[in-house]
């Protein structure tokens, strides 16, 4: 391929990679708000979310590691510590795990629930006498008297073996994301 229309494509993956960058950085913006919120109506939303951050985040790596054959990426990838090495391919299993639903190996993610004070949650309010809130609102003494406990939605993805906190995990793979286009903007110039 003449050199010209390398750098054209090279150029265009740029765009298209900075883009999916800023797409996937708003989803896990998203992400974040449902997590603090984290009631019981707010679950759909942060499964869709997810879902959109691993669509966007993870075409960013497929563009990358099918131009030249894959080579470059290879070469970047190899380079990298193995625990982000390690990140790079979850989250990429996880996506398609979200694109595979069916499968045998499909468990998306595990919630476990997790008391927080009723006050840690913007823009819940808890009046009069306390009341069953999707049946976990509880009167705890030991945590303070008389104060409202919510029981909220934790995420937590199984990678490698291991469970890995949603959003944590999220953060750190868009930081990856975000060293991989840099390096390929440095090693690809106009």
């Amino acid at each position: 391929m003449p050199k010209r229309k390398r750098r054209s494509k090279a150029l265009q993956l740029m765009r298209v990679m900075r883009d999916k960058l800023d797409e996937s950085r708003f989803f896990l913006n998203h992400l974040r708000e449902v997590n603090q919120k984290g009631i019981g109506g707010y679950q759909g939303a942060f499964l869709y979310y997810l879902s959109a951050y691993l669509s966007s985040s993870c075409a960013i790596r497929e563009l990358v590691s099918k131009l030249n054959g894959g080579g470059w990426f290879r070469s970047w990838k190899n380079d990298l510590p193995a625990d982000d090495q390690e990140l790079l391919e979850s989250m990429k299993n996880q996506r398609d795990k979200e694109n595979h639903p069916l499968s045998r190996k499909a468990k998306r993610i595990d919630v476990k629930m997790k008391p927080r004070p009723a006050e840690s949650i913007p823009g819940l309010e808890v009046f009069g006498p306390p009341a069953l809130f999707y049946g976990q609102i509880h009167l705890e003494a030991e945590v303070a008297p008389w104060r409202p406990i919510v029981y909220t939605p934790e995420y937590f993805f199984e990678l490698s073996d291991r469970p890995a906190e949603v959003v944590q995990t999220c953060e750190s793979y868009l930081k990856l994301l975000r060293e991989l286009v840099d390096k390929f903007e440095t090693d690809h110039p106009e």
